[in-house]
């Protein structure tokens, strides 16, 4: 699970710097993982496990820098995730992933808040949009980026794709898994047959649950 949280966590901190993250008025309520404040609580995590959803969220100490400005509110509409796979925890202390995540950004850029991120007056049109295009190909790795211009926004949808597959070793310390490999742990909660995963990271401050089920 870890080189899963490491490459979902460099995913969301592509976020953080280019576009900062969403207003919660504007996120709130589209994934069901993140509609209650998670809680560890540990439990037996042997077995195999299929994942339902995930879900990015930032915690309050999240600092935004775009969306600080008044200009920009509203830049990022909403964020996204699907998860497809499986964990597969084993008695014998080790871990089998095959995992597949992604995410969509929904974003917004309207010339004010350009203007005010570039600081000289821009006005928008489809050249500038697919500039904008050619900015994300050029430095945040997406795995797709579509940009339109249309009623003088440049409306663009930003895909990551990560995938987690392999065999690892795992432990259990308390409420957490613990990676054996780079001595990390991660906050879990089993509860009947749903699994949760909190894959906080405490540098860009950005919440990721997974939610599985058990598989019988």
């Amino acid at each position: 699970m870890t080189e899963h949280q490491q490459r979902v966590r460099a995913l969301a901190a592509i976020v953080v710097l280019l576009v900062g993250c969403p207003d919660s008025s504007e996120s709130a309520g589209h994934d069901d993982a993140c509609s209650d404040e998670f809680r560890a609580c540990g439990g037996d995590v042997r077995g195999t496990w299929e994942a339902d959803e995930i879900c990015t969220r930032s915690t309050d100490h999240v600092v935004v820098d775009v969306q600080s400005k008044p200009e920009c509110k509203g830049l990022v509409r909403g964020v996204t995730g699907e998860v497809s796979g499986s964990y597969d925890f084993r008695a014998d202390g080790q871990v089998e992933s095959d995992l597949m995540v992604s995410f969509t950004l929904e974003i917004a850029w309207r010339s004010a808040c350009v203007s005010a991120v570039l600081g000289r007056t821009v006005t928008l049109d489809s050249a500038q949009c697919d500039k904008i295009k050619m900015a994300y190909d050029a430095d945040a790795g997406f795995s797709k980026i579509t940009c339109q211009f249309q009623n003088d926004v440049c409306n663009c949808a930003a895909i990551f794709d990560a995938a987690d597959k392999g065999l690892s070793a795992y432990s259990v310390m308390g409420d957490s898994l613990h990676s054996d490999s780079d001595n990390t742990d991660t906050p879990y909660c089993v509860e009947a047959d749903t699994l949760r995963v909190n894959m906080t990271d405490t540098e860009t401050g950005i919440e990721q649950i997974l939610v599985l089920h058990r598989k019988h």
